[in-house]
C-alpha cells in the first residue's frame, strides 16, 4: 500500500471514530465546526484542536476536508446558564421577606391559595368559625409574618386571636418579624404571652 493510500486510510478511520465521539457530546452544548490546516491521526488532533477552539471546548471529534490539505475540528459553545426560577409570590407582595425562607424545609404559603383564602375567611362574619376556616387553610404550610399578621387582624376577640397566635407561631418563618405585632394586644397580659411567643424566635415547631 503506498504510502498516500495509507494515510488516507488512516484518515478515513480516525473520522469515522471521531464522528461516534461526536454524537456522543452532550446535547446541552451547540457544536461548531471549525476549519484548520492538515490534522493526520488522534494524535495530531489532540495537540492541534484544543488551540483551534480556543475559549470553546474541544469534543474530542474531528474529520478531514480535504486530503492533506484542511481538517475540522468539532468545538462546544458552552449550555448558557438556566433561566433563574421564577420568583415566588406569597400573595403579601413582592418585597415580603419570609417568602423565600423555608420552615423546616417548607417554604411559606402561595398567594394563589393564600389570597383567595384570606377574602374568603373576611366575609366569614363568625369568629369561631373563622377560626376553623383558618386552620383548614392554613394546613401544613408555613407562614410569612406578613401572612400570619392578617390572619390575626381576621380577630377582634384578644383571647381568639391570642388562640390563633399560639396556634401558628411555630409555622411563622421569620418570627423575629412577627416580635412587634404585639402591638394589636390591648390587654397587657395577653400581650406578654405574645411576645413569650415569639421572643425567642417562635414557639417550638409541632410535632
Amino acid at each position: 500500500m503506498s504510502r498516500n493510500a495509507s494515510l488516507w486510510l488512516s484518515a478515513l478511520v480516525t473520522t469515522s471514530l471521531s464522528v461516534v465521539v461526536s454524537l456522543a457530546a452532550t446535547a446541552a452544548d451547540s457544536v461548531v465546526r471549525v476549519d484548520t490546516g492538515p490534522i493526520w491521526n488522534d494524535g495530531d488532533a489532540k495537540a492541534k484542536c484544543p488551540r483551534v477552539c480556543g475559549a470553546r471546548k474541544w469534543t474530542g471529534a474531528w474529520r478531514t476536508t480535504t486530503f492533506q490539505k484542511a481538517s475540522q475540528c468539532d468545538c462546544a459553545e458552552a449550555a448558557p446558564p438556566p433561566a433563574p426560577p421564577a420568583a415566588r409570590d406569597c400573595g403579601t407582595g413582592k418585597d415580603d421577606p419570609g417568602c423565600n425562607t423555608p420552615r423546616n424545609g417548607v417554604l411559606p404559603m402561595l398567594g394563589e391559595r393564600y389570597t383567595p383564602g384570606l377574602k374568603a375567611l373576611t366575609s366569614e362574619p363568625n369568629e369561631l368559625v373563622r377560626q376553623d376556616l383558618v386552620t383548614s387553610l392554613v394546613g401544613k404550610n408555613t407562614l410569612t409574618t406578613r401572612q400570619f399578621k392578617a390572619f390575626l387582624d381576621l380577630f377582634d376577640n384578644e383571647l381568639v386571636k391570642l388562640e390563633v397566635a399560639r396556634a401558628y407561631a411555630p409555622k411563622v418563618v421569620d418570627p423575629d418579624r412577627a416580635l412587634g405585632h404585639a402591638v394589636t394586644f390591648q390587654n397587657g397580659l395577653l400581650k406578654k404571652e405574645y411576645m413569650a411567643l415569639f421572643g425567642s424566635g417562635g414557639a417550638p415547631d409541632a410535632e
